[in-house]
């Protein structure tokens, strides 16, 4: 998030090989896990698939429930992002609501602003607003930051889709502001892309009106 990948992937790297190298399957398991949202913060979903099925093969082996669901939450969203949009996004909510009811809490914040940016996709905005605002509020209540802009950034594209632009304009500064008081520079320029176009679209929507 803060633009380092060479340091993001060899931290992957020796977080995977010390469980490895002790054969320990429970810490193997965590490891892929999270190593999953890292590829989905960086969009490499070619990476996001394969550490997914990895995950559900071995927690099928070992018997570890917790994070099936999990896996296939990422599958769905792989199959949702190259082209299976409705297929994969079922298949997405299904193991997102699997893996809440696990009752962790924990990274759900994380996983919400894909599940929501196919869902502006699929043309459900009433959903994708009303998962984010869940979302948002279990953030700031539990203080879970870390993906937070990004929950406010496709708020604000979905408040735009359904013609709300002080609404979408409101949610693209609080992105912009969160990002940058984290120093989150990758975060970040999402954030001033979707800002500047949203005040295009503006722009373009008063010229319009003025003839």
């Amino acid at each position: 998030m803060m633009g380092r990948e060479a340091e993001a992937d060899s931290a992957l790297e020796r977080s995977l090989a010390l469980p490895e190298s002790l054969g320990h399957a429970p810490s193997i398991a965590f490891s892929l896990a999270f190593t999953q949202y890292t590829f989905m913060y960086k969009r490499d979903w070619r990476r996001v698939r394969a550490t997914a099925s990895r995950l559900i093969q071995l927690s099928e082996r070992e018997g570890f429930q917790m994070w099936i669901p999990l896996a296939q939450t990422f599958l769905g969203l792989c199959d949702a992002v190259e082209g299976e949009l409705e297929k994969g996004l079922a298949s997405a909510i299904d193991g997102f609501e699997g893996y809440a009811a696990t009752g962790t809490g924990l990274t759900l914040t994380q996983l919400a602003p894909s599940i929501a940016e196919l869902l502006i996709s699929a043309g459900r905005l009433a959903e994708a607003v009303q998962r984010l605002d869940s979302a948002i509020e279990s953030g700031v209540r539990r203080r879970e930051a870390a993906y937070l802009s990004e929950l406010y950034r496709v708020r604000g594209l979905a408040h735009q889709s359904l013609g709300a632009r002080k609404q979408a304009g409101a949610d693209f500064t609080m992105t912009c502001d969160l990002a940058r008081s984290q120093g989150a520079a990758t975060l970040l320029r999402r954030a001033e892309e979707s800002l500047r176009a949203i005040s295009a679209d503006t722009e373009r929507a008063l010229r319009r009106s003025d003839a």
